[in-house]
Order: C-alpha cells, then sequence, then structure tokens
C-alpha cells in the first residue's frame, strides 16, 4: 500500500544569534520625555491623529507588537531570526515583530547599535495593525508652502526630505528626522496650524485578509499566479455563489488522523476514530495522528483535510467545501524509527465501515494498492450500498472518491480501479497531467496535485517543521487531487441531498472541463461524455457540477412574449433552491410578495426585457421577452449600387420584439425611381442619384422609430 503524495524534503536553516555588544545610546526611551523638544511624546499619551473632519482617529497601543528601524536590509533579516522575537519579518531595512512584552521592551532593543530607531504598534478598533513610519502625507491649503507649514512648527532643521506626490492638490510627502514614538504628535501639530487639509502619517499596516494563503491556492482560482495558467482551476469562486457547503453534510477523510486542534480545521471537525490499535501507535484518540518529530506524513491527513474543508475565516487556507464537516479516520501512521508508513487491511476495513455507518455522506481515500484487496472492495461496496440510509427507500450510497495512484504508469491502482467510485489523476497549473500521476483505463477525471498549499499539523511535526509549519504549499500527488473532488462532491450534496452516490458521480464526471492539450473522444465505456486517456473526462469543474443540480424553471402566465405599457404577467419558479432571490431588466418591475411567483408590469424603454432567478450573482435561469414597440438596429444593403438594376434592402432586428406584417418603407427623392416592399425587405429599382431608404415598423404595442440609410445609383 502506498500514499499517493510526493514529498519535498524541507530543510530549515537555522541561524544562531548571540548576544549583541551594549552601547550608550543618544535617546532615551520611549516612556521618557524627550528633553530640549516642542515635542512632548510620552507612549502613555493619546494615541491619535486628526482626520480631515478635525475628528480623532484614535488607536489602542500594543505593547507586543513593535516596528524597528535597522541599519540595513542584510541586518533586518538576521535580526528577525533573533529569539527576542515571537515572530517577525522585515520590509527592507524595517522590521515588524512580535515580542512578549514580559521579557522584552524597547530598551532592551535601543541598546543594540544595530537598530537605530524602535516603537510599538498600534490598532484601530476594527483589529487592523498599523506601525507609524517617519513619512507624513500632508495636503497643504490653496497658496500655502510646505516650507511655512513646517516653520509653524518649528521643524525646519528637522525635515529629511520632502516629495510632492500630487501636484494639482498641493499634496506632500515630508520625511522627519523624529523618533518614530513623535510622529503621531507632529501629525497633530501640522493639523493644528490650520494650514493643512489633512496630515496623516504613512503606516505600514498589517491588513486583515480573508484566508491569508488563498492566492497560493491556484487549483481553486488560476489567475497565473506561480506561472500557472490562467483559469486552469476547478472554478471554486463560480461554485462559492451557489453555495459553500452544508453543516449537515459530513466528508470522512480515511487517512493518517486529522489534527483536531488546528485553528482552520476545528470548527468544521466532527467526532471521528482510531482504526489504529493504540498499543501500537500513539494518538488516534478521536481520529487524530500520531504527531512526533521525525514523521511528517503523519500529517497526510490533515493536508487532505484542509484542501476539503478548512474553515473560512481570516487566516490561512480555505477548503473546497468551507461549511462542510470532516469527520478524521485514522487507519495508519508513520514509524518515527524506519520512517515507514505502518497499516493493514483490517484497519482500513474498519475506518470505512465506522464511516458509511456513522453518517459520512462523502468518503475520501488519497492511498492506494498495487494490487485488489477483495476485503477492502467489500467494505466499499457495502459503503455505497448502505451508506446514508433513509427512513424509508433503499439507502442513497456514499460519494467514495479514491487517488489513482503515483507511479507514472498506465494503469490506475485500487481500489480507484472500482467502477463505483470516482478516480482522480492529478495535474499542474498548465493543465497538464502531472508525470507520476496514474492514468489509463478507469480513470474518471483530475483535479489539482501539484504544490497545493494546504493545512499541516502545527509546530514542529509536520511536513513544515518550526512555528511557521501550519501550512504546506507542496503538497503533491493524487493524494492532493482527490480531496478537491470529495470537496465538490459534498457541495453538490449540499445543493441536493436526495441524490445517490451514482448521481454525483454522474454530475461530477459530465460536467468536466475538456483541457486544451488532450484530444477527447466518444467511448462506449464512459457513458459521461467525451473521455481521454491521460485526464478522464477533464478537469473538475466545481461549478458546472453544483449548477447542474438545479432544476429550477420559470413559467410565464401568458404565451405573449411582448409586454406592452399599462399590461402585465406573472411569472412562477419552480423546483427553485432555498435562499435563491429574483432579478429583472431595468426596463420592467416587479411586485409581489410570494416566495414563487412575482407580477412582471413594463416601466419604461423599449429593448428586450428579462426576468432569472438567483443565487448569489449567478442565474439559475432566465425568461427573456420584449418591452414596448419593437426596435429596428440596421438596414442590411449597399452604399452604391449600379442604376437600373434592382437592390434589395433588409431592416435588421431582434426577433423576440416579434414585429408584425404592418412594415412602411420610403424611398427620397422617388426621381423616377420605385421600391418594393416584402416585409422586413424591399428591392429597389434606382435612377442615377443619390437617394435615402427608410422603413418603420409595428407590433401589439406600437411603432418603431424610423431608420434610414443612403445609397448611391451610379
Amino acid at each position: 500500500m502506498k500514499f499517493n503524495i510526493l514529498n519535498h524534503s524541507v530543510i530549515a536553516l537555522m541561524l544562531a544569534i548571540g548576544s549583541f555588544s551594549c552601547m550608550q545610546n543618544d535617546f532615551e526611551v520611549l516612556e521618557v520625555e524627550k528633553e530640549n523638544s516642542m515635542l512632548k511624546s510620552h507612549v502613555e499619551s493619546e494615541a491619535f491623529y486628526y482626520k480631515e473632519d478635525g475628528n480623532k482617529e484614535c488607536f489602542k497601543i500594543r505593547r507586543d507588537k513593535v516596528i524597528i528601524k535597522t541599519t540595513s536590509a542584510e541586518v533586518a533579516k538576521i535580526l528577525c531570526k533573533q529569539e527576542n522575537f515571537v515572530s517577525a519579518f522585515n520590509v527592507g531595512y524595517w522590521i515588524l515583530g512580535s515580542i512578549d512584552s514580559l521579557k522584552t521592551n524597547l530598551d532592551f532593543f535601543m541598546q543594540m547599535p544595530e537598530i537605530i530607531d524602535v516603537t510599538y504598534g498600534l490598532e484601530y478598533a476594527d483589529g487592523t495593525l498599523i506601525y507609524p513610519t517617519k513619512v507624513i502625507a500632508v495636503n497643504m491649503k490653496d497658496g500655502i508652502s510646505y516650507d511655512e507649514v513646517i516653520d509653524k512648527i518649528g521643524l525646519t532643521q528637522n525635515v529629511e526630505s520632502v516629495e510632492l506626490v500630487f501636484s494639482d492638490f498641493n499634496y506632500y510627502y515630508i520625511t522627519f528626522d523624529n523618533r518614530l514614538c513623535d510622529i503621531l504628535l507632529i501629525s497633530r501639530n501640522l493639523f493644528e496650524t490650520g494650514f493643512c487639509i489633512n496630515s496623516t502619517p504613512v503606516f505600514f499596516r498589517e491588513l486583515k485578509l480573508h484566508n491569508t494563503h488563498y492566492n497560493e491556492q491556484w487549483g481553486l482560482n488560476n489567475t497565473g499566479q506561480l506561472n500557472g495558467t490562467y483559469g486552469i482551476d476547478i472554478k471554486a469562486e463560480l461554485a462559492w455563489n451557489l453555495t459553500r457547503g452544508n453543516a449537515n453534510i459530513k466528508v470522512a477523510v480515511i487517512d493518517t488522523g486529522v489534527e483536531l486542534t488546528h485553528y482552520d480545521l476545528q470548527p468544521n471537525i466532527v467526532s471521528g476514530y482510531d482504526a489504529v490499535p493504540t498499543s501500537l501507535s500513539p494518538g488516534g484518540s478521536y481520529g487524530s495522528p500520531y504527531i512526533a518529530v521525525g514523521t511528517p506524513d503523519n500529517a497526510h491527513g490533515t493536508a487532505c483535510a484542509g484542501i476539503i474543508a478548512a474553515v473560512n475565516n481570516t487566516s490561512g487556507i480555505v477548503g473546497v467545501a468551507s461549511s462542510c464537516k470532516i469527520m478524521p479516520i485514522r487507519v495508519g501512521f508513520v514509524n518515527p524509527i524506519t520512517g515507514l508508513y505502518v497499516s493493514n487491511d483490517a484497519w482500513k476495513i474498519d475506518g470505512i465501515n465506522h464511516a458509511w455507518q456513522n453518517g459520512a455522506d462523502v468518503i475520501s481515500i488519497s492511498w492506494s494498492y498495487g494490487a485488489e484487496i477483495p476485503a477492502v472492495t467489500t467494505a466499499i461496496n457495502s459503503a455505497t450500498t448502505n451508506g446514508r440510509p433513509q427512513s424509508s427507500g433503499s439507502p442513497r450510497g456514499c460519494v467514495i472518491v479514491c487517488s489513482s495512484g503515483n507511479d507514472n504508469k498506465s494503469s490506475i491502482n485500487h481500489p480507484a480501479k472500482l467502477q463505483n467510485v470516482i478516480s482522480v489523476g492529478a495535474i499542474n497549473r498548465n493543465g497538464n497531467r502531472v508525470g507520476y500521476s496514474n492514468y489509463g483505463t478507469g480513470l474518471k477525471v483530475v483535479a489539482p496535485g501539484y504544490d497545493i498549499y494546504t493545512t499541516d499539523i502545527e509546530g514542529q511535526p509536520g511536513y513544515v517543521p518550526g512555528a511557521q509549519g501550519d501550512y504546506f504549499s507542496q503538497f503533491n500527488g493524487t493524494s492532493a487531487a482527490a480531496p478537491h473532488v470529495a470537496g465538490v462532491a459534498a457541495l453538490v450534496l449540499s445543493m441536493k441531498p436526495d441524490l445517490t452516490q451514482k448521481q454525483v458521480r454522474d454530475i461530477i464526471e459530465s460536467t468536466c472541463t475538456k483541457l486544451p492539450a488532450y484530444s477527447f473522444s466518444n467511448n462506449s465505456s464512459y457513458p459521461n461524455g467525451t473521455w481521454n486517456n491521460q485526464v478522464g473526462y477533464g478537469l473538475l469543474n466545481a461549478f458546472a457540477a453544483v449548477f447542474k443540480t438545479i432544476n429550477a424553471t420559470l413559467t410565464p402566465s401568458t404565451s405573449n412574449k411582448i409586454l406592452c405599457s399599462g399590461s402585465t404577467f406573472d411569472i412562477f419558479a419552480s423546483n427553485a433552491p432555498a435562499g435563491f432571490t429574483w432579478a429583472c431588466s431595468s426596463n420592467v418591475n416587479l411586485s409581489g410578495s410570494g416566495a414563487n411567483t412575482r407580477t412582471v408590469t413594463a416601466s419604461s424603454n423599449s429593448g428586450p426585457g428579462w426576468v432569472s432567478i438567483r443565487l448569489g450573482s449567478v442565474d439559475l435561469v432566465k425568461y427573456d421577452f420584449w418591452v414596448h414597440a419593437p426596435v429596428l438596429s440596421y438596414i442590411q444593403g449597399p452604399s452604391s449600387t449600379p442604376s437600373y438594376t434592382y437592390t434589395t434592402f433588409r431592416a435588421e432586428y431582434d426577433p423576440i420584439s416579434n414585429p408584425t406584417n404592418s412594415w412602411q418603407w420610403f424611398l427620397s427623392p422617388p426621381n423616377g425611381s420605385s421600391l418594393s416592399a416584402y416585409g422586413r425587405e424591399a428591392d429597389a429599382y434606382l435612377l442615377p442619384g443619390d437617394y435615402q431608404i427608410t422603413v418603420r415598423v409595428s407590433n401589439v404595442c406600437g411603432v418603431s422609430d424610423y431608420i434610414s440609410t443612403r445609397v448611391y445609383a451610379y
């Protein structure tokens, strides 16, 4: 048996920094008032600057956050690794760091010769962290120069540089050679001169981003990052317009266990199970992994779980089905002495049986065997037959997703080769099968499986050791591909939980994106669309799969597709999912309070009209019609033509406007020529000269505007 992951070794380069020699510093620490200065800057005093309207923008002083100006970028990089920081990173010669305020203070840093200045970070009311620099953005009033303002506050000798930013608005960046702790006070003094529209410090900001590593999740949204190809992804963002999942849908991750306390997973974890005898391996309680230094592959299940259902929050990553639940089931572990993965068939069977017997809707399997194990086949057949039981009727069956294997061979492994599972191969960010991904007969779909960013066991154990090791950026193999499909299966069931496992398989397989690098053809063994030996039905498409679960219809109360002023019709929505909304074109109004019915009334402007029902910004179904009188687009015909011959002209229009046979054609000047009309077409017999041909038409609502074209007969 083998894990379907290709590991990248992670080498941690540890740089030990000794204690720095102390020296007398010209500055006193921030808590002490700076002597011989007009600027009284106590850290304990008010932390604010003035907004343009004169109100205060106030901050909380964060004594566990610091900004440090060092002598160089290289020095900053070295200092970031010092043990005095809980965490730190550099931006050039600046350091933004977190400290233990009980152990480290500003005075400690100011004793270091490599450090020029330091002060505390600040916090907005919404939790955003900011760090002052020595630059203030100053917008002077008309007719006021920056030197007048600076002279007014007595800091002419403290100006390091001045940069004109917006000449049209008298806007400057002014860099002061003052302490960082003085910058807020300087900005207030500038504003209080009355010469400035606003005076705002320039800050480094730690913005609160949603899922801070989302940009690296190319498999969900490929923008071309990391040298990828735009659009080679599973269309997750579009699918999320329809659903992010349902908490009633549970995905069993049958693997090495899942870290139960990982902050990006814990809210989505339900009670798990350990199929490994505790006498053989520590860990495993409620499906947790064996956590030990030197056993990175024990993080395998945690990595799979993150791809499926990492929480949609303000940190880390986001899972394909972030509102669904993970059922962690441990069926193996990595031995810390040998480094080998240890499992047996009985544990696998026990894990699969526990999953379907305890409410799993989807089972994700990222391991495989080279040869079929009949007992495992029986367990999978049992899950697909007996899983998801109903109070009446046959069970719907668990959806089972299996990785194809990483042997670069033209046959897929067991249990992926079973007909009642979704077998998954891996592609890279450019839409090509990854070389190690098994392919051939029985392969159903492919999904992202190269350099996948996902969750890791926190801290020292796991794929990435150390404090920064909560996530892993190089989770590879069909092990990474299969969880993407399991997540989409969970989204499909979130939309329509009464589907059978076969219906879910058919939906996912029939909605794949056909990859441009491969040719697809019909094959009687693969009834869900065209197929390719290398990539199956193609690339997993979350949006198309979820959308296919929706069978909503709109039915109007009339067959007349023209809506005139003063007239109305009713429209009825059927089979619409929960949470849908109504939408319409700007030239009609919708009224009514019933969930599934609206009355449509014309408002203004002739033209196409429509009514739709939506989930998020996605139209589930749209009904098109015409509003008011017809609109003619143009007259098709030559701009010049031989004289004394017949030339045909044709009026173009939107067919839905349904013009009647009341066409009116005009030729000007007549000049002995003639015009014979036949509905939307007219034949002109023209003598030499310059002519204008004009037409209009009516429908049940009224008459269109005239449109014309000119033609020269030579």
